[in-house]
């Protein structure tokens, strides 16, 4: 499949940028979907690639016709999607979610395009029990999603887009699509992810979870399913290489976890191990208790994506280039004249 075309939105995130970036060294060639004001920057920024990496500008991909996006592409990894944070509409967010999704769906299949991977969320996996099997579905509740927190509302978006993608690929059969469904993304950033000109620690979504252990009074991951970047990208990309059908009844989806839970204990021992400055910064609280490994099915995970439990990154290795990447952005803002500081946000607010 090297040399063929894939066409990513949501290029110019935290994610995107890995996804791209993952592309293009495996030899792939990339048109990236972004913002009509963003493409300029993202053609100089992977000017060195050539023609193997073109951009094309969008308004709203939720009602975007994308003309001239799909000419010659092989296949679509949708990446785009609403932030929690970044919307004071919940009901925009579903609408977006879903309208989003559907509409490239669309214009990508009436243009030929029958390959697709779409990101989800390990939010819409979530059950009572907690399991992340790629049967499960989050239940959607009833009522006013405006007086929901932001991660719920985030949630809910989620699955009702992941739902009406499946009843339209029941109605194309002919399609392929796998879901991958990550929960909070850890790692650092991309070489090619545009950095803010001032401190904006929000535009590091779900890495913003760890910034806040920088800081005395700061808080711990709300949650202790995570996943290095890196492995998100390379799954993407195994992903469309290794698509078959699901068997009867089921769906080509999956939760993607790292291995182990998120070591509290471990990732702040660490972190002053490799940063002993840190130790004035560092949250003051008692870390909370190891959770050990994730209960998640790898061998499915193995069947999509073609990653076993050792082809994820350790949990040291994640969290210390997490950190260490969170610092060379917080000295490239001094460096500018600014004195960064880390937010504290709504634990409601933190997107998984």
């Amino acid at each position: 499949m090297s040399g063929q075309l894939i066409l990513v939105t949501g290029s110019t995130g935290f994610i995107g940028c890995h996804i791209v970036e993952q592309l293009l060294e495996s030899g792939y060639r990339v048109r990236a979907v972004a913002r009509s004001a963003k493409v300029e920057q993202l053609k100089s920024t992977y000017a060195d690639f050539g023609d193997r990496f073109d951009a094309v500008g969008i308004t709203d991909i939720a009602e975007d016709a994308l003309t001239g996006a799909f000419e010659g592409v092989d296949a679509v990894i949708h990446g785009a999607t609403a932030m929690p944070t970044r919307t004071s509409n919940a009901e925009d967010m579903i609408t977006v979610a879903t309208n989003g999704t559907l509409n490239v769906l669309r214009r990508a299949e009436a243009a030929g395009i029958h390959r697709f991977l779409v990101l989800s969320s390990i939010t819409t996996l979530v059950t009572p029990a907690m399991t992340f099997s790629h049967k499960d579905w989050f239940q959607v509740p009833e009522g006013d999603n405006s007086k929901r927190p932001a991660l719920a509302v985030y949630a809910n978006a989620k699955t009702l887009a992941e739902l009406a993608m499946w009843k339209w690929a029941d109605e194309h059969p002919h399609v392929q699509i796998s879901s991958i469904h990550p929960p909070y993304v850890y790692g650092p950033v991309s070489r090619y992810w545009q950095v803010p000109e001032a401190p904006d620690y929000w535009a590091l979504t779900s890495v913003l979870a760890i910034a806040t252990m920088l800081k005395p009074d700061g808080m711990y991951p709300p949650y202790p399913a995570h996943v290095d970047v890196r492995d998100v990208a390379k799954a993407c990309v195994r992903g469309l290489e290794l698509w078959k059908p699901a068997p009867a009844g089921e769906r080509n989806r999956a939760g993607f976890l790292s291995p182990q839970y998120f070591d509290y204990p471990r990732a702040k021992a660490v972190i002053l191990e490799r940063y002993p400055n840190l130790k004035s910064r560092i949250i003051a609280a008692d870390p909370p208790p190891f959770y050990g490994p994730s209960a998640l099915e790898y061998e499915w995970v193995d069947r999509l994506f073609g990653m076993k439990k050792e082809d994820f990154h350790t949990f040291d290795e994640t969290i210390l280039d997490t950190v260490a990447c969170i610092l060379e952005l917080e000295e490239g803002w001094k460096a500018k004249g600014y004195n960064p500081q880390v937010p504290t946000p709504d634990v409601n607010d933190q997107q998984q």
